[in-house]
C-alpha cells in the first residue's frame, strides 16, 4: 500500500539517519556472497511505549527496492524526486490480540547540509496504526516482497487507564471525603496519599480498591494529608493524577456569593449568641462593570445571601450586638456608610461623606459603633467616629495616608469595655512604618511598633486591655506583636515562610493568638496559626488562591474563617 503522506515535521533528521542505514543495509553482503541481502530489514522508529490511547500510530523505514542513488550538491539541495512506489510490502500484527492489517508506505526523498554540501538520499517509509489492549501489546512490523526472505521487528507498548480528572479533597471532621471524575474502563482505582508532597507511587500509602467518592476516615483533626488517584483496568495501573489536599478537622464550604472577576476582595466574618455565623463581603461583580457588598449568613440554617448595596469593593466590615442585630459598614459614592438592621431590612445613615477607604468597624460592651476610616481630605488623613453621644462625631487620629490599597487593609480598630478607642495603622509611603494609637482622657496617645514598609494590620484586645496586632512586614513575613504592662511592645515571627498576606488576629479568653492568613507558596493555600501551646503552630487550612480572610471565635471557642477565592468566596470551621 502506498504512503501518500510525507513524513510529519520534526521527522527530517530521524528520516534521515533511517535512509542511510537503508542504503548501508541495501549495499551489504549475502551468505552466499553477492551484494544483496538474504531478507528484507523493517525498523521501527521512536515511539512512546507507554500509552492512555487506545490504539498508537507507528512509522519507520523498510528494505527499499527502488531507492534513486543518492545526490550530492553544493550550496542548496538537489532536486528531490518522488514519492515512489515499492514493491515491498509492509504489515503489522498485533501479538497480543491478534489484530493484523497493512502500513502505508512509499519512497521518499530527504535533502540534508553539512556546512556548504547538501545531499539528498531516499529512503522506503511507512505508517501504521494499531489498536491496543489493556496491558502490553507486543507489535510486529514485518517486510515482506518478491525476492528475498521476509524481516521483521517487535515493540511492545504497555497501554494504561488514562488518568482521573477533577479530582478534589474536602475535609470534615475526622475525615477527608475524595471525588474524582470517571475513567472509561477503570475496574477501580487506587488512592496514594502522603504527609508530604510530592505524592509518587514509590514513597506514599496506597489504597486499593476504591471508587468515587471515597472517604479517608479516623484520621485525627488538623493533619494535612496530600492525595493523587490512578485508575485500574484489566489489572493495570494508569498514571497518578494531579494532587489535591485537605486538612482533617477543617470543613470548608462554598458561600453562595458569585465569582469575583478580580482576585482582591475584602472579607469580614462575625458569629452570633447562637454560634450563627455572619459574612460581609465587598467584592467587583463578575461582569466588572460594577462593585457591590453582599452579606450571608446560616442563621436560618443553609446559607443565605443578600446584596446590601452596590459599592466600593474595598472595604467591609461585620458586627453583631446583643440583640442579634446585625450593623455593616462600607464605602459609597456618597461616604461612609453604617447600615444596620437584617437581610433584607436595612436602615442606613452616612457617617463622613469624606469617607473613602479602609473602613474598620466594632460595638463596645454597651453597644455603641466606632469607625475609623480614610478620609478624603487635603492632605489625606486617618479619622475615628463614635456615635456614643446619639449623634456621630468625627475626629482627626493622624495626618496618615493609608493608600486605599487594592485588597490590603491599612488599619484596624478595636475598643476596651468602657469603650476606649485602640488603632493600628500603616501607611502607603515607604518607611511610615506601624503605629498604636488609643485615646485617653481625650487625647490620642501615639506609639511606634514596628519601622519600615508594613501592611495589613489586625488588632485584637484582652479584657484588661492589652493590645496585640498580626502584621505584614516589609519582606513578606508575617509577624505578632503585643504591649507590655510597661507599654513596651515586642515582636515575633509567626510563619517562617515569607509572602504571607491579610492576616485577621482574634484572641481568646486565655489571651491565646489565632491567626488566619494567605500563604503564596505551594500554588496558594490558607493558613491558621496558634500560639495557644506556647510556640506557633501552623496549619494548612484548604487550597486558595489571592484571598482576603476573617477570622472568629464563637462563645464555644470554635474558630470561622471566610475566605475569598478566585472561584467565590468560602467558609472554613474548627469545632
Amino acid at each position: 500500500m502506498f504512503l501518500i503522506e510525507p513524513p510529519r515535521a520534526g521527522q527530517f533528521w530521524i528520516a534521515t539517519v533511517f535512509a542511510l542505514f537503508a542504503l548501508a543495509a541495501c549495499d551489504a553482503p549475502s551468505d552466499d556472497g553477492s551484494s544483496q541481502p538474504a531478507s528484507y530489514w523493517v525498523s521501527i522508529g521512536p515511539s512512546e511505549r507507554s500509552v492512555t490511547a487506545s490504539q498508537i500510530e507507528l512509522r519507520g523505514s523498510a528494505s527499499c527496492d527502488g531507492c534513486p542513488p543518492s545526490d550530492v550538491a553544493f550550496g542548496a539541495c538537489p532536486p528531490v524526486h518522488g514519492p515512489f512506489l515499492s514493491s515491498i510490502e509492509i504489515t503489522w500484527t498485533n501479538l497480543t490480540t491478534g489484530a493484523e492489517g497493512a502500513a502505508l508506505h512509499g519512497i521518499f526523498g530527504h535533502c540534508a547540509c553539512l556546512f556548504s554540501t547538501c545531499w539528498v538520499s531516499y529512503e522506503h517509509e511507512w505508517s501504521l496504526t494499531v489498536p491496543l489492549a489493556m496491558g502490553p501489546n507486543v507489535i510486529e512490523v514485518d517486510a515482506f516482497g518478491p525476492t528475498y526472505l521476509p524481516g521483521s521487528e517487535t515493540i511492545t507498548i504497555m497501554r494504561t487507564p488514562p488518568t482521573p480528572t477533577d479530582l478534589e479533597a474536602r475535609a470534615g471532621l475526622d475525615e477527608i471525603e475524595l471525588t474524582w471524575g470517571p475513567v472509561a474502563g477503570a475496574d477501580s482505582y487506587t488512592v496514594y496519599w502522603s504527609v508530604t508532597r510530592p505524592v509518587t507511587s514509590a514513597t506514599a500509602s496506597t489504597i486499593p480498591g476504591v471508587t468515587s467518592p471515597f472517604r479517608h476516615r479516623g484520621l485525627a483533626d488538623e493533619t494535612t494529608l496530600y492525595y493523587a488517584v490512578a485508575a485500574v483496568s484489566s489489572g493495570q495501573e494508569g498514571p497518578l493524577s494531579i494532587v489535591a489536599w485537605a486538612t482533617a478537622g477543617w470543613p470548608t464550604a462554598a458561600l453562595p456569593v458569585p465569582a469575583s472577576a478580580t482576585v482582591y476582595a475584602d472579607t469580614s466574618l462575625a458569629t452570633d449568641a447562637l454560634d450563627h455565623v455572619h459574612v460581609h463581603l465587598s467584592q467587583q461583580a463578575p461582569d466588572g462593570a460594577s462593585e457591590r457588598n453582599t452579606y450571608t449568613t446560616d442563621g436560618a440554617g443553609p446559607w443565605a445571601a443578600t446584596q446590601v448595596a452596590l459599592t466600593s469593593w474595598r472595604d467591609a466590615d461585620v458586627a453583631l450586638d446583643a440583640t442579634g442585630t446585625v450593623h455593616l459598614s462600607y464605602l459609597r459614592p456618597e461616604g461612609l456608610v453604617h447600615a444596620w438592621g437584617s437581610a433584607g431590612a436595612w436602615s442606613t445613615e452616612v457617617v463622613d461623606a469624606r469617607g473613602t477607604c479602609d473602613a474598620s468597624l466594632t460595638l463596645d460592651a454597651a453597644e455603641r459603633v466606632h469607625l475609623a476610616y480614610r478620609a478624603a481630605t487635603t492632605p489625606p488623613e486617618l479619622r475615628y467616629a463614635t456615635k456614643a453621644s446619639g449623634a456621630w462625631l468625627a475626629e482627626r487620629v493622624d495626618a496618615a495616608d493609608l493608600g486605599c490599597s487594592s485588597g490590603v487593609s491599612m488599619l484596624s480598630l478595636e475598643v476596651e469595655g468602657d469603650g476606649t478607642p485602640h488603632l493600628v495603622y500603616a501607611g502607603a509611603a515607604p518607611g511610615l512604618g506601624l503605629h498604636h494609637a488609643m485615646k485617653l482622657a481625650g487625647l490620642w496617645i501615639y506609639e511606634t511598633i514596628e519601622a519600615g514598609a508594613v501592611s495589613s494590620p489586625s488588632l485584637a484586645l484582652e479584657a484588661d486591655g492589652t493590645a496585640h496586632v498580626a502584621f505584614v512586614d516589609g519582606q513578606g513575613f508575617l509577624r505578632h506583636a503585643h504591649r507590655g504592662g510597661s507599654g513596651a511592645w515586642t515582636s515575633e515571627g509567626i510563619d517562617p515562610e515569607v509572602f504571607l498576606y491579610t492576616p485577621s488576629l482574634v484572641l481568646d479568653a486565655a489571651g491565646h493568638a489565632h491567626v488566619s492568613y494567605f500563604a503564596s507558596g505551594s500554588g496558594g493555600e490558607l493558613r491558621y496559626a496558634t500560639n495557644e501551646g506556647g510556640a506557633w503552630r501552623i496549619v494548612r487550612i484548604a487550597p486558595a488562591k489571592y484571598s482576603d480572610t476573617a477570622l472568629a471565635l464563637d462563645l464555644h471557642g470554635w474558630l470561622h474563617v471566610a475566605y475569598f477565592d478566585l472561584d467565590g468566596a468560602h467558609y472554613a470551621t474548627r469545632r
